[in-house]
Formats: C-alpha cells, structure tokens, sequence
C-alpha cells in the first residue's frame, strides 16, 4: 500500500478495496472568481465590494476605550444576508480597557445587493459609514444550500495514511439520521453540532474547494502520497472529496471543523485523529524554520 491513500465513500462504507486497477478520474474543477470572505473597516467607508453566495462579511469597527460610545448598525433590510454574530472585543491591560472593537459578521445567503450602514456614536471622528455589498452566484452558495438541506442526513469522513504508510485511519462524524453499514468509527453529531460543521466546513474553503463526484462511484478514489482527506456526503446524488494535504495547514482545517463540534465530539474526533498530532510539532518547527543562507 506504499504512497497509496484509498478514499471510502462515505455512507457506502464498502471494506477497503485491494490496491489496484484504475482510479477514479476527478471532474473538471469549477473555479471561484468572487472572494468568499469581504474584511470592511472605516477606511472602507463607501466601498462597493463583491462576495460570493455562501461566504462571509466580516466588520471590524474601532471602539471608545473610555467607555461612552459605541457602534451599533443602522436598521434596514438585510435581503440576501443572515447575521451570524454581532459582539465587541476588549483588551485589557492592568485592569484597564486599552483597546474595543466592535465586530458584525454576516452570511451571505443569496444572489443581490445590499447596503449596510453604521453609526458611531463617541467612536472617534468617523460618525456613519456604509458599504455596499453585492453577492454573486457560487460554487460555495450551491453547496452550502444543498448541505444546509440535508444537515439531518450528513457524513463527513476524515481519513488519513500515516507517512510511513503503516497505519490506515479513517472516522466518520455523522448526523442523527444518517444510515451507515459496517463497522466504521463513527462520531454521531447532535443537530446543533451537524449545523456548526455546515458552517465550518464552507468557512475553511472545504466546501467550495473540493471536487465533486456523481455517485455511484465505480472505482476508488486515490492519491499517490500521503494525506489527509474529507469526504462529504448530503444530498443524494454526489460526494464531495478534498485532499487536504499532509502538513500543518491540514491539522489547522481539521481544528477549525474539531471547533464545531462540542467538548465529547472534540474528545472522541481528538482520540480518533492522534496519530496527526505527532506530526504537529515537526510540521510547526518547518513552518518557523529559517531559511538556509547561501554560502
């Protein structure tokens, strides 16, 4: 099995097949051209900026440390976005506020155009602002309604070959509803967890990144080296497969969908994904390593 990592389908969950015989050949990828994440601020003021349907604005507004003003958005319809979080962030030094900053963050949840406006009050000399957000169709938009659709129903499987291609690992998270055969780890998810993970999976660029295959699948999926993978199955019809690499960059995706989860989940995905985190360390030193000077 030397440099091979065969990928299961997730929810078909047949035994791991011999190696051998041809793979399974991807479909052409679709390319994103739209940013699926807008970072506006006051010197965005009056700023029209496009953004993927599916993806994320993010507002960071400075604060008064003194206490006396605040930011607060000016009301209107909102149209083709959902809030997902408004909250203010304080430093503190010494038992002092040094530093607040008011942040509102959106999802963008369909195709249109909509104005957002702020007013500060006590916020410095800047007293409103507004920016003008339109949100174009998307690789990211479809998939994130179609997961979003099927969150009862979902399975998203993690697996991995180890480097030295000894130890094969793979681990399921799966909704409440989701029907598996075999004997196959498996995290089972609560309905809030499940649509957490929706959300960290197109906020880490799984979701749009990732190739789509229509099922049946009639051969395996394979890679030539070492690596950590998702498969992620919804809707009836197809999988989405991604490689994620074998590196700390994977290890920060899978934290970032570990975050999803809640303290058992955590726990149970932590145990089963153990073998990664001796890598951890050596990939987090090549990160910081210098680089070697030319004699």
């Amino acid at each position: 099995m030397k440099g091979l990592t065969w990928v299961l389908t997730a929810l078909v969950l047949a035994p791991m097949p011999a190696v051998g015989g041809p793979a399974e050949k991807a479909p052409p990828a679709r390319t994103e051209t739209t940013s699926a994440l807008a970072a506006l601020g006051v010197a965005d003021d009056g700023k029209a900026v496009e953004v993927a349907q599916g993806g994320k604005i993010l507002v960071h507004l400075p604060g008064d440390v003194s206490g006396k003003g605040r930011w607060s958005r000016v009301p209107s319809p909102l149209g083709p976005l959902t809030v997902l979080e408004n909250r203010v962030d304080r430093t503190s030094r010494d038992g002092k506020v040094v530093k607040e900053t008011y942040v509102f963050s959106y999802r963008t949840t369909a195709p249109g155009t909509v104005a957002l406006q702020f007013a500060g009050t006590g916020a410095g000399p800047v007293k409103n602002i507004q920016f003008t957000v339109t949100i174009v169709p998307s690789v990211l938009g479809e998939r994130l309604a179609d997961m979003r659709a099927a969150t009862a129903h979902m399975a998203v499987g993690v697996s991995f070959v180890d480097v030295n291609d000894k130890a094969f690992t793979d681990v399921y998270l799966a909704s409440p509803n989701a029907q598996f055969k075999g004997d196959k780890p498996v995290i089972r998810l609560s309905a809030g967890e499940a649509r957490r993970l929706v959300e960290a999976l197109a906020d880490s660029g799984c979701l749009n990144q990732a190739v789509r295959y229509d099922l049946p699948l009639t051969k395996p999926i394979i890679s030539n080296t070492p690596t950590c993978t998702l498969t992620i199955l919804g809707p009836d019809g197809y999988l989405l497969h991604l490689e994620l690499g074998w590196d700390l960059a994977a290890l920060t995706r899978l934290d970032s969908l570990a975050g999803a989860l809640d303290a058992k989940g955590q726990a149970q995905l932590k145990k089963a994904l153990a073998p990664l985190e001796a890598h951890r360390a050596q990939w987090q030193a090549a990160t910081t390593q210098p680089a070697t000077q030319p004699h």
